[in-house]
């Protein structure tokens, strides 16, 4: 009865989790764990995973031979943790295969307990998530990429929400009104104290873009902090959701100076 039990326990469970798409790809690994013989049955993916020869007796120890070292303890208190308040084990950690390359992998998992309420086996999976967490890493890697770009570029960007704040500015915008990037975000034009009829101008095309989400031209002149005349040309584009109203407007400023000088 307890077997059956045991197994009801890890079919629900895998079935709640919706992960048979993932099991069909070899990504999702399945296991069961019986505390009270130590013996550890492990699905096709779970040996591919952990880089063991199928047929092989999977043991505790051969499982904690793979975990990357510094990963073991946290591990094991999580699971000890999970097992005494009898709540799902959930834990990322680290894997290194014999031929010494490392993985990264998430262990999903419920304890079974028997009449007398001692934990008596383990059912879950492990989810292979390298590729996730490399992606991850070259996204955030690019993401660093374009704003050290974009930072460093002379064109001003700014996204301005409905009610015309600053969702994010790019730091070009200092060497024009004195104000560091960070400080423009969440304020609208006004309260930058910018010369009265610039923000009024800006403001008006700002509700324009909106109210007729079509793309707004801007151009007007502004003196800097260090008192230089600059003439500044602006493209405020909205941006539509996906049921095409407003949810925020990009500005793209570039400066003009020396083409209308030479007018």
């Amino acid at each position: 009865m307890i077997a059956t039990n045991r197994s009801r326990v890890a079919t629900d469970w895998l079935k709640e989790h919706h992960i048979e798409l993932a099991l069909s790809a070899g990504k999702v690994g399945i296991f069961e764990w019986n505390l009270v013989s130590g013996k550890i049955a492990w699905s096709p993916q779970n040996y591919l995973i952990f880089g063991v020869d199928p047929g092989t007796e999977i043991t505790y120890d051969l499982f904690l031979s793979r975990v990357r070292p510094q990963d073991v303890d946290a591990l094991e208190q999580r699971m000890e943790a999970a097992k005494t308040s009898r709540t799902e084990f959930e834990h990322e950690y680290g894997i290194v295969l014999p031929d010494g390359q490392s993985r990264s992998v998430v262990g999903k998992g419920k304890f079974v307990y028997g009449l007398e309420g001692n934990a008596t086996s383990m059912a879950g999976v492990v989810i292979d998530t390298t590729e996730t967490n490399e992606l991850r890493s070259k996204l955030a890697a690019s993401e660093r990429e374009f704003a050290s770009v974009i930072d460093n570029s002379p064109v001003i960007l700014a996204r301005f929400s409905t009610d015309l704040r600053h969702l994010y500015v790019s730091s070009a915008i200092e060497a024009y009104i004195g104000v560091p990037a960070v400080n423009c975000l969440g304020k609208t034009l006004e309260e930058l104290n910018l010369p009265a009829e610039v923000s009024e101008r800006w403001a008006r095309s700002l509700r324009q873009a909106i109210a007729s989400k079509q793309s707004e031209s801007l151009r007007l002149s502004i003196r800097t902090q260090s008192g230089e005349h600059r003439y500044l040309e602006s493209r405020l584009v909205p941006d539509l959701t996906p049921i095409g109203e407003v949810g925020s407007v990009l500005a793209i400023t570039a400066d003009v100076t020396r083409e209308e000088l030479a007018q």
